[in-house]
């Protein structure tokens, strides 16, 4: 409904246009009062005011703006008044209220946005005490991924209420910190790794009745793993590539239930965005940064993509056989930054693969030169000779008698 003739907005009018759920302009309106804005901002249905500069709409209507129409620009919010964070926190949608572009935070403001959904404010690398006790009394999730080193008081407040907290940029745990999750549970605390665990810091950790959501599981020992298995507290491993074989034996040897390896990869997380927010025309790309596996479940995943794919793996693969065999199984492109070398049986298994595949930082010799002009019957294997120093002429121009293989 276009209603751009308009230059002021009736109680009665605003009431009307509350009740639709379609889009309305209202171009033509400069001016408009705290109570008309109060009624226009409970409406389900798209509004237009493109022409209301922001020193002119109430605060009430702009966290209308902020939360519906315009919800992916509140993380460029770089400063709020105690009143619009009001606001916000009252528009807020089931998606949270993400003000990731503050980095400072008054304490009347953060009185404001506290209550019971998520909240996220990345910005904000330190916090004060006072600013710390009103985020602690904020009952839903909260994430402060950018907090780095706060004090054993700011620890305190911030896990005294939250039933979510996130601090994945935290440099230390101080145990003092974590009193107020003494008497606490159903909460869950998330953490980059757990640094410098000590067994002191693991038995004390081990007592809490939380869940502890760890991104990576590089930093732990079979030591810590046999205290951490006896206690009450439930710890889950975000990135299995990041434990060691060491750690993963003895959690399956203790059977410790208590502590579980998260088996979705990168590389499964990444593929189910796709298909969320897949267009048309888009390209099919997905960039793995962290992963260095591919599982039978990775292969299954990539199986029943219905387009094809281009996977591209950044960090050096932990190639095997079984390895091989289930990237072979794939009708997919593959390339990988850092292939190094490779056994005569995974560079086999590798060759079966049906579509494109790059290598860069092949380690070879000649007789593998010779198997790949051989066995590669299928596909197309492109080895980036710029990557590849070590090539000799002779490896080259073995390589490319094959006309599936490119030496570029």
């Amino acid at each position: 409904l276009s209603l751009c003739g308009l230059r002021d907005i009736t109680r009665e009018l605003a009431y009307v246009i509350r009740s639709r759920k379609f889009p309305t302009v209202l171009n033509g309106i400069t001016q408009i009062d705290e109570s008309t804005a109060e009624i226009l901002a409970e409406t389900q249905g798209k509004l237009r005011l493109d022409n209301l500069n922001q020193t002119d709409c109430p605060p009430t209507l702009q966290a209308r703006f902020f939360s519906n129409e315009l919800l992916s620009f509140s993380d460029v919010l770089t400063k709020i008044t105690p009143t619009f964070a009001r606001s916000l926190k009252e528009s807020t949608t089931s998606n949270g209220l993400s003000l990731n572009g503050l980095t400072d935070l008054s304490v009347p403001c953060a009185r404001e946005l506290v209550g019971e959904h998520k909240l996220r404010l990345n910005g904000l690398s330190d916090l004060d005490d006072d600013v710390a006790e009103e985020l602690g009394k904020h009952k839903g999730s909260l994430v402060l991924d950018n907090l780095k080193n706060p004090s054993e008081t700011v620890l305190q407040s911030l896990t005294r209420q939250p039933t979510r907290l996130s601090l994945k940029s935290l440099k230390s745990l101080p145990l003092d910190g974590l009193k107020s999750l003494e008497k606490r549970s159903n909460v869950t605390l998330r953490l980059f790794s757990l640094k410098r665990l000590s067994i002191e810091k693991a038995k004390y950790l081990a007592r809490l009745s939380i869940h502890i959501i760890l991104d990576s599981g590089s930093t732990l020992e079979p030591e810590t793993v046999e205290v951490l298995a006896k206690g009450a507290a439930r710890f889950t491993i975000k990135q299995p590539e990041s434990v060691t074989p060491e750690v993963l034996h003895k959690i399956s040897e203790l059977n410790a239930t208590n502590i579980v390896i998260d088996t979705t990869t990168e590389l499964q997380n990444k593929l189910l965005r796709l298909k969320e927010n897949y267009v048309q025309g888009q390209t099919l790309l997905i960039e793995l940064s962290q992963q260095k596996t591919f599982s039978e479940i990775d292969m299954k995943t990539l199986q029943l993509f219905p387009q094809r794919l281009k996977i591209i793996y950044k960090q050096k693969p932990l190639f095997d056989p079984d390895t091989a065999t289930r990237i072979s199984r794939c009708a997919h492109d593959f390339v990988f930054f850092n292939v190094g070398a490779l056994t005569d049986g995974v560079l086999s298994g590798l060759l079966t693969h049906p579509n494109a595949m790059v290598f860069q930082e092949f380690e070879t010799n000649d007789n593998q030169c010779k198997m790949i002009r051989d066995e590669k019957q299928r596909g197309t294997l492109n080895i980036l000779g710029y990557l590849n120093f070590d090539l000799t002429t002779y490896q080259v121009d073995v390589l490319r008698k094959n006309d599936r293989v490119q030496v570029s």
